[in-house]
């Protein structure tokens, strides 16, 4: 399956299935997806052909409020026979974070894992590859791919980090806002709390460092954040933890709302700065 194709297909999921989004630009899909913007733009171009995705004059992308019946039914089906290879690639990405997580330090065997989880050789190295921007696997030339330990150092001066340079995004983006994207993230965040399988919307954090315009910030992350994404996202599948992040996001909207900057940086690190299940659960993990 070409990246284009598995952007495509993850993002149609998304909007059909009612879940969150990226922010929709091609900066930050390519940021979230760890790819260049060219598979990007070429997923973004299908989704507006089949009228999930519409483009306004002024080139802002929204997802289509009334998408044509029969478009969602021909995608819907294509899906479908996808679906489980879906599944099973979100499977292997569950236990690479296992092996990272508990230092497992020998080669990965592409061939016992393509076999396991049902997915071709090539589409295996596909996922490696990408795996490996995203800073979770290492490939050794002639030996084969390893995965990257869990360092919890790491994790704690990347989140010393991350507060300060959110905390200035904020600042910086906080009169430029979309109010109505704003409640939007919150009305989806008070949806998850009822919700029996919450989702949470997390799209705040990439908002506010996109439009802060400042590029040393947006690098930092472009850099730095794919390999701990791929842990929060996996830890949100924690029913948990996700109300708990929606309750805190709810916070962090809410004062945007009520342009009460100091209570919105309150909120934003005080959520950035809680332990995370993921850290605890790994191997290096000490108690102070």
């Amino acid at each position: 399956m070409k990246l284009m194709d598995s952007i495509y297909r993850d993002l149609a999921l998304r909007i059909i299935e009612s879940r969150k989004l990226p922010i929709l630009t091609l900066p930050s899909l390519a940021a979230h997806f760890g790819s260049s913007t060219r598979p990007v733009r070429q997923a973004v171009e299908k989704l507006i052909i089949d009228g999930l995705l519409v483009k306004s004059t002024n080139g802002r992308l929204s997802v289509s409020k009334k998408p044509a019946k029969k478009s969602v039914n021909q995608i819907q089906k294509q899906l479908k026979q996808s679906k489980s290879v879906g599944g099973s690639e979100q499977k292997l990405l569950n236990l690479l974070i296992d092996y990272s997580l508990s230092g497992h330090g020998d080669y990965l065997r592409e061939e016992q894992l393509a076999g396991d989880f049902g997915i071709g050789r090539s589409r295996l190295r596909q996922i490696f590859m990408t795996y490996a921007g995203r800073g979770l696997l290492e490939h050794i030339p002639r030996c084969g791919w390893k995965v990257i330990p869990f360092r919890q150092d790491d994790m704690k001066h990347f989140i010393k980090v991350r507060k300060t340079l959110e905390d200035l995004a904020l600042c910086e983006s906080f009169d430029s806002l979309d109010t109505d994207l704003i409640n939007d993230m919150l009305q989806n965040n008070k949806r998850a709390l009822r919700a029996k399988v919450p989702v949470e919307d997390n799209r705040l954090h990439a908002y506010i460092i996109e439009t802060s315009g400042n590029r040393y910030i947006e690098t930092f992350f472009k850099q730095n954040a794919p390999y701990y994404e791929l842990f929060f996202d996996w830890e949100s599948n924690n029913a948990k933890l996700c109300r708990k992040a929606s309750r805190e996001h709810c916070a962090i909207l809410q004062a945007v709302l009520d342009k009460d900057l100091s209570q919105a940086r309150k909120a934003l690190l005080a959520h950035i700065g809680y332990e995370h299940d993921f850290v605890k659960r790994s191997k290096s993990y000490e108690r102070d």
